[in-house]
Order: C-alpha cells, then sequence, then structure tokens
C-alpha cells in the first residue's frame, strides 16, 4: 500500500477516538431488593448493534465485559466503594450448528455456557447470566448510593493489534528498518496513541448513576443524560 493511502488510514484512526469520547447514554439498569440481595441486571441488547451481529455471524468473537460498583455518598468525606463485581462473556457464532453460543463467568462467580439460535435470545439470557448481586448491610437500606457501571466490547487482541501497527508502519519508507525505530517517530507514536486509545473497533462505557437509596428502588436505577 502507497504512502498516501496509510496516511488516509492513520487520519481516520486519530478521528475515531474523538468521536468515541463523545458522552455515551447510560441505559436504565433493571434492579430489585429481595432480602439482603440488591439485584442489578445490566441490559446488554442496548450495547450490541448490527454491525456486531454481523461481526460475530461472520466469525468474529465478542468479549463483553461488565463492571458494576456500589457507592455510599459521603457528606464530608470521599465517597466509599461499598461493592464491586465484575461478569465477562465471549460470544460467538457456530456455523455448523447455526446458533450463536456465550461463555464466561457471571458476577455471582457462577461459569456458564448457553447457546441460542437468535442473538436477541441469547443476550436475554446473558443479563440473567451477568446480573450483579449486592449483599446489603443493615445500614446500606437508608443510605444515600450511586453505582458506577462499566460496559466493554472487545474485538482485537494485543496481538491483532501489533499485527495491525506493523502493518501500517510497513509504508514508513526511508525509515530505519527497525519496527521499533519507526514506532518512535512521530507518525509511529500517533499510530500507537490512535490504535491503543480505540482497540480498532472496541467500545468502553462508563458513568456513574444518579443518587438512590437502596431500600426504595423503584424498578430501575437511572443515569443522567443529555436532558438532565
Amino acid at each position: 500500500m502507497t504512502r498516501p493511502y496509510r496516511i488516509i488510514i492513520l487520519i481516520f484512526l486519530l478521528c475515531q477516538p474523538l468521536l468515541l469520547a463523545a458522552d455515551k447514554e447510560m441505559p436504565a439498569l433493571p434492579a430489585s431488593v429481595t432480602g439482603d440481595t440488591l439485584m442489578v441486571m445490566v441490559p446488554l441488547g442496548t450495547f450490541i448493534s448490527a454491525e456486531d451481529s454481523t461481526s460475530i455471524v461472520n466469525g468474529e468473537t465478542l468479549s463483553i465485559i461488565c463492571r458494576l460498583e456500589l457507592w455510599q455518598k459521603r457528606r464530608l468525606w470521599f465517597d466509599r466503594l461499598r461493592l464491586e463485581l465484575v461478569g465477562d462473556a465471549e460470544v460467538t457464532y457456530d456455523r455448523w450448528g447455526e446458533k450463536f453460543t456465550a461463555s464466561g463467568l457471571g458476577a455471582s462467580g457462577s461459569d456458564f455456557d448457553i447457546e441460542f439460535s437468535q442473538l436477541d435470545s441469547l443476550l436475554t439470557e446473558l443479563e440473567i447470566r451477568l446480573a450483579f448481586p449486592f449483599k446489603l448491610e443493615a445500614n446500606d437500606y437508608s443510605r444515600e448510593s450511586y453505582v458506577a457501571c462499566a460496559v466493554e466490547l472487545q474485538y482485537l487482541t494485543p496481538d491483532k493489534l501489533s499485527d495491525l501497527k506493523d502493518w501500517l508502519f510497513s509504508g514508513q519508507r526511508g525509515r530505519s528498518g527497525n519496527p521499533k525505530d519507526r514506532r518512535q517517530s512521530l507518525p509511529g507514536k500517533l499510530v500507537n496513541m490512535a490504535l491503543n486509545s480505540t482497540g480498532f473497533r472496541n467500545r468502553s462505557y462508563l458513568k456513574s448513576s444518579l443518587s438512590f437509596y437502596p431500600g426504595q428502588i423503584e424498578g430501575a436505577i437511572k443515569f443522567p443524560t443529555s436532558l438532565n
């Protein structure tokens, strides 16, 4: 590939982080309290796009990582992290069996391996498997709290990113043949910055919710919107 085309790709990679950095809306998280457990679910279907579905059907593996933190608000000191839980899953498509599969570890610590013919059905079940059970103490019910929710969608592994970098850097003619030297040049640093921040097609969502009292949950934990 000639140098001008590589420059175009570099410009695209540099612009992409600016678009991804825009404030993303976070959907409300269904939540309920049963006994001493605050159960929170992440609506994965709102994060998975039609393009993701096509990529999965075409043979790519989508890794989903969800992290929820329960925080206690404090007036005269820093907010206190009460609990944090993480769940993850890898979603693939079995062309022979014509079915979507997902395997991973739920936030409750249980392994799972599920399969469905439709992606929507798989995601609905996956939301249940990745539900977040926060064990509450007696005082938690009346404490002003909020959750911080992070959802990461990942396609490329570090090895694939490295291969992509090598392919882009190979167009820097007239420079040292050492890949490390090429990566220390200004274009090299820019490509590294762009690729490392975007993950090429990886996406991250991170937001803190509005305040709530665990003992007064009304079906969902809500997040600030552009209208708030």
